[in-house]
């Protein structure tokens, strides 16, 4: 509830104002806490009389509105450690951590921002060094937000990004390279009667030419 009682001892009630600031605060994202001033604005023009005390006070509150920057934070009060749930989070052998987000998690572009950022915080303080991301598909809209913490590229596979980034600013980063190669294999068999198999492929470059060769393949 608020009451603002002015100087003449008129009374305004800024009743739709509150409501609506705390209908937008309740359901955050940058779109509709960008709108709230406009909307503020809207009422006070549509609403009250220009003349009145109150079209002043709700004018001077709506200019006061576009001039902030909102930032609201999302985070559950007094919550300045890890934002993410035990179920997602890691910690390997090498003082770093790793953050595997899947289904059991939903947050919006500005909480997951917020979250992402309190956590570095604290892992910093705390010491630690290598922190690793794991983003499904579903999750690929996070990608932005990563870089702009300092996140980078580390290597894809089918449904998964990874990424990562190094803490800690005296030493350079000691993150293994994502893989660069392809390890193939051959298998030699022999039966008792010392002969060896051998085998034509049926698709790839040996079977273009109908060559004989020892089984291969490649090692995942």
């Amino acid at each position: 509830p608020l009451e603002v009682r002015l100087v003449n001892n008129e009374e305004m009630c800024l009743t739709p104002v509150v409501v609506l600031l705390f209908v937008l605060l309740h359901q955050p994202n940058e779109s509709s806490l960008s709108k709230f001033p406009f909307l503020v604005g809207r009422y006070t023009t549509s609403i009250l009389p220009k003349s009145s005390i109150q079209f002043r006070s709700c004018h001077n509150i709506a200019v006061a509105l576009l001039s902030m920057s909102f930032t609201t934070s999302i985070l559950p009060e007094g919550d300045t450690s890890c934002s993410f749930p035990d179920n997602v989070i890691e910690y390997d052998t090498y003082n770093g951590v790793i953050l595997k987000l899947n289904d059991t998690v939903s947050f919006s572009e500005v909480e997951f921002r917020e979250r992402l950022s309190a956590s570095l915080a604290t892992w910093r303080k705390d010491g630690k060094r290598g922190i690793w991301i794991h983003l499904p598909t579903s999750f690929a809209h996070y990608v932005p937000i990563c870089i702009k913490e300092g996140f980078d590229f580390h290597s894809a596979e089918r449904g998964k990004v990874i990424l990562t980034h190094w803490l800690d600013s005296s030493t350079p980063s000691k993150l293994p390279l994502g893989p660069t190669h392809q390890v193939g294999v051959g298998c030699l068999v022999l039966n008792k009667e010392n002969k060896m198999l051998v085998v034509q492929e049926m698709t790839g470059p040996a079977a273009a030419k109908k060559l004989w060769k020892v089984p291969t393949g490649l090692l995942e």
